[in-house]
């Protein structure tokens, strides 16, 4: 005698494997939202990728340790805080980076992602940093906030 299956146990496994099924699927499956590029007269051009719901945009003056990760127009990496596991701190605004940076970090969120554009004349300029950055390099960062310290009290932190 075969035993069969009661129908509340089949109806859920069936439920359960829609599920599966649905939301493996592209088209079922939400999308991150996609932010329109915003273009400073300056020539830095900013695109955030991760918005967090909450916190305190970044401000000058504030202490940020971030990620980046820092390409030059053809594509190459030139520097990464990821691949080598030490992200930087830097006072925002004491010109302790390139001023494409200084700038372009303004207003994002701790946990924030954004993607910026740094003409030469923002980045490294006429000298480059050699031998990785030419000179006259057009420089693109993805950035990524992990913490922000404004005065000495630490707003976002991961734990």
């Amino acid at each position: 005698m075969i035993a069969s299956t009661p129908a509340p146990v089949s109806r859920a496994l069936l439920a359960l494997a829609l599920s599966l099924l649905f939301s493996s699927c592209c088209i079922f499956s939400p999308r991150a939202p996609v932010y329109e590029p915003v273009a400073f007269e300056n020539g830095l051009l900013i695109q955030d990728l991760v918005i967090p719901e909450d916190g305190e945009p970044i401000t000058t003056g504030n202490r940020v340790l971030i990620d980046y990760t820092m390409q030059l127009s053809d594509g190459t990496e030139v520097d990464s805080t990821i691949e080598s596991g030490q992200p930087i701190r830097f006072d925002v605004g004491a010109g302790q980076v390139p001023e494409g940076l200084d700038q372009g970090i303004v207003g994002m969120l701790c946990f924030g992602r954004r993607r910026m554009l740094l003409p030469p004349s923002l980045a490294y300029g006429e000298k480059g940093r050699p031998p990785r950055i030419p000179a006259d390099a057009t420089v693109e960062l993805d950035v990524e906030v992990l913490e922000v310290e404004a005065d000495t009290e630490v707003l976002g932190e991961r734990e």
